[in-house]
């Protein structure tokens, strides 16, 4: 345009942008009838792909993890994302805390939708590790490394010190990661049969274990799916100490699979 040296500076104003639309390189060139092409008026452009960020983790096996990925660009127009698990018999995947994993999950993302969140589940008695990997057309490949460990179980809320004669003591199993003596905390995986967990008196004249089902020596309950402790009172189902008679027993609580912390076990002193 007369007073100007330049194209304009807007495709709505008269001028022209470049429109990837594909991973390669591409020659522009800039030609005028009567005007000499400089050798600045060619330029090669290379077009690459955004990448696709997805997490690490670490699971124990039979439990679950939260997880996330996200979309190096937001300018895709609604796109297809799919997570795979490299060994399905060692790592699972999920859209939800609540819907059991398989070996891969797709999201279809609208126009503009950057990232998601998804659960890694570990299979029971399982250790390793996996490698998810996250595609999309349009998308570079984003793969992460996921862990599975053996898990780890504590006792908790279990007083050290109780009367004879004082009413039962409720007291609960967690699981989760090991981390020095004790654990960090991870739920019970969608679609895991539950853990069984054996809590144990070491010392029965001197105090048991009590659960809706009876007292004894031993007794057992249930952590199920979507939690990571044993249940809430004696009449769902969880564990109570029943103090009998003075002197001190050795609680501990065991499950299949899964290692006992240190602070699985604990001493307890029935005074008189």
């Amino acid at each position: 345009m007369p007073g100007l040296y330049y194209t304009p500076t807007s495709v709505a104003a008269g001028g022209v942008a470049f429109d990837p639309v594909g991973v390669g390189t591409a020659t522009v060139t800039a030609r005028s009838t009567g005007l000499v092409a400089q050798p600045l008026a060619t330029q090669t452009v290379t077009v690459s792909a955004p990448g696709i960020s997805v997490g690490p983790a670490t699971v124990g096996a039979g439990l679950q993890a939260g997880n996330s990925l996200s979309l190096g660009s937001t300018n895709h127009g609604g796109v297809t994302v799919t997570i795979t698990s490299s060994d399905s018999t060692t790592l699972l995947v999920s859209p939800s805390a609540t819907t059991p994993g398989t070996r891969s999950i797709s999201y279809a993302f609208s126009a503009g939708q950057s990232g998601v969140s998804f659960f890694v589940q570990g299979v029971e008695g399982a250790t390793g590790a996996a490698t998810l990997t996250v595609t999309a057309a349009g998308f570079l490949d984003g793969t992460s490394t996921v862990t599975v460990v053996r898990p780890g179980l504590i006792i908790s809320q279990l007083a050290t010190s109780i009367g004879s004669t004082a009413v039962n003591d409720h007291f609960y199993a967690y699981v989760g990661l090991p981390s020095g003596t004790t654990v960090s905390t991870q739920n019970v995986r969608a679609g895991s049969p539950g853990i069984t967990v054996t809590a144990t008196s070491g010392n029965a004249s001197v105090a048991q274990i009590a659960t809706s089902t009876g007292v004894g020596s031993s007794r057992t309950a249930v952590i199920v799916p979507g939690l990571y402790y044993t249940p809430v009172s004696l009449a769902t189902g969880g564990f109570e100490l029943d103090p009998l008679a003075a002197g001190t027993t050795t609680v501990s609580v065991a499950a299949p699979g899964i290692t006992t912390q240190p602070l699985g076990t604990q001493v307890v002193t029935i005074t008189p």
